[in-house]
C-alpha cells in the first residue's frame, strides 16, 4: 500500500480531482491521509464515490507544511509515502515499474518528473539561493519574463520539491520526518539536505509524471516572498551551526 498526505486550505474540491488522478493508476495501491488544515465545508460522500481507502484529520488550529505532514506519517510504519498538494495531477505512474525499481535500486527518496501546464519540466538540481531567488523575482516583477527552466536526463538531484515527495517511509522517520520550526517555505530542502548528510541520494524515476497546477504565491505576492526569504535564512543558519 502506498500512502499519500494531502493537507487542504480550504481545496477540498482539489483534493478530490488530485486522489481522482491516482485512482485513474490504481483503484487499490493507495491509501489517503486528508489533512483539513483550515476550516471548510466538503463533502465526503463525495470522497467516497472516489475511494473508500481514506482516513481524514481535522486541525483545531493551522499547521504548516512539515508538522500536517509529519502528523500524517505517524500511523504508516511500512511502505512509500507521498508527500503531495492538492493541486497536483497525475499524468503517469506506472505501479509495477515502480515497485520494481523501488526493490531492485533500493531507492529512498526519488526524484520525479514534475511539469508545468505547459509541458515544460522543472529543474531542481541545485539547492536554492539567494541569488537564484532573488533573480527569479527580477525576472518575474522586473523583467516581466518567465524562468524557463530546461528539462534535465540527469538521474542525480540535490533536492526536489514539497509539492510532491515520495519517500520510503523508514528512511522519512529515521531523519526525523520534516523540520516543523520553518512552518513555510524550505522544509523541503532542509529534508534533503539531512538525506544528503546521510550519504541518501535522490534519483530521477520515469515512472511517475505529475501535473503541478501551482498557484506559486512567493512569486506573486511581496508577504509570500518575505516569508521564502526568511525561511532560507533559517536553512542559512543552520547550515552555519553545522546542521548539515
Amino acid at each position: 500500500m502506498i500512502t499519500v498526505s494531502i493537507v487542504s486550505h480550504k481545496q477540498f474540491h482539489q483534493v478530490l480531482n488530485c486522489i481522482q488522478s491516482f485512482e485513474r493508476h490504481s483503484k487499490s495501491k493507495f491509501f489517503y491521509i486528508i489533512t483539513i488544515n483550515i476550516s471548510e465545508v466538503f463533502s465526503e460522500n463525495n470522497l467516497r464515490k472516489i475511494t473508500k481507502n481514506y482516513k481524514i484529520i481535522i486541525n483545531e488550529k493551522p499547521l504548516g507544511f512539515g508538522a500536517n505532514h509529519n502528523n500524517a506519517s505517524k500511523g504508516v510504519v511500512s511502505g512509500t509515502f507521498i508527500v503531495c498538494n492538492p493541486d497536483i495531477d497525475i499524468v503517469h505512474f506506472d505501479i509495477e515499474k515502480f515497485e520494481s525499481y523501488e526493490s531492485e535500486n533500493q531507492f529512498l527518496a526519488p526524484q520525479v518528473q514534475i511539469r508545468r501546464n505547459d509541458n515544460s519540466y522543472y529543474d531542481f538540481r541545485d539547492f536554492p539561493s539567494f541569488l537564484n531567488i532573488f533573480n527569479r523575482q527580477f525576472r518575474k516583477l522586473i523583467l516581466r519574463t518567465k524562468n524557463n527552466q530546461k528539462e534535465t536526463n540527469s538521474l542525480k538531484y540535490s533536492w526536489f520539491p514539497g509539492y510532491f515527495m515520495v519517500f520510503d517511509i523508514k528512511i522519512f522517520k529515521s531523519i526525523g520526518g520534516f523540520d516543523s520550526s520553518f512552518f513555510m517555505y524550505c522544509e523541503d530542502v532542509d529534508l534533503c539536505l539531512r538525506l544528503k548528510k546521510q550519504k541518501q541520494k535522490i534519483n530521477l524515476s520515469n515512472n511517475i509524471v505529475v501535473n503541478h497546477i501551482g498557484q506559486f504565491s512567493s512569486n506573486k505576492r511581496p508577504k509570500y516572498f518575505i516569508l521564502h526569504i526568511m525561511s532560507l535564512l533559517k536553512l542559512n543558519f543552520k547550515m552555519y551551526k553545522g546542521y548539515y
